[in-house]
């Protein structure tokens, strides 16, 4: 399972980096085009806004799988790691009720957003495919928050039976 994991977070990845270049062109050849006075790309700013969701929502799982998220260890490296293994055990937990709200309400909008043809306001984009994005890198990430909890549980175990 990990190894799918591995390739399916590298292709999440791969994608966000090229929906960072493309929204970087988008936005430099929106500029150029203001600048030298030939108007603007009709809906550009709409489709970074939508982009936005993609490049922050997406690669979560594949970043949470590293451990690559900011933290501050200035309390938690100084702690025994029985402790710092409950202290993270706890912040997944909370870490994991905050993704499933997020990835059920992601549903419930992708649902109502689906049944409507949702598109923003005076443009021609659909909303859904974003939302899609949300659900799914929320799902990921609720998947990837159940193996570091298992993981830590195992660890707890192991300490327990240590001593």
């Amino acid at each position: 399972m990990s190894k799918l994991m591995d390739r399916l977070f590298l292709a999440i990845n791969v994608f966000c980096a090229v929906a960072v270049f493309s929204m970087m062109a988008l936005i430099v050849t929106d500029i150029t085009l203001r600048t030298l006075r030939l108007g603007s790309i009709p809906s550009g700013i709409e489709i970074i806004e939508l982009s936005v969701v993609l490049i922050v929502f997406l690669p979560l799982a594949a970043l949470q799988q590293k451990k690559g998220h900011i933290r501050v260890e200035i309390i938690h490296a100084h702690l025994p790691h029985r402790i710092r293994l409950f202290a993270d055990f706890f912040s997944w937990l909370l870490f994991l009720l905050f993704f499933v709200i997020v990835l059920w309400k992601g549903l419930s909008m992708l649902s109502t957003s689906w049944a409507v043809k949702e598109r923003m306001i005076n443009s021609p984009i659909p909303v859904y495919p974003v939302r899609f994005c949300l659900a799914l890198g929320s799902f990921f990430m609720v998947i990837q928050l159940i193996f570091d909890l298992k993981s830590i549980i195992w660890k707890l175990i192991e300490k327990s039976t240590d001593n």
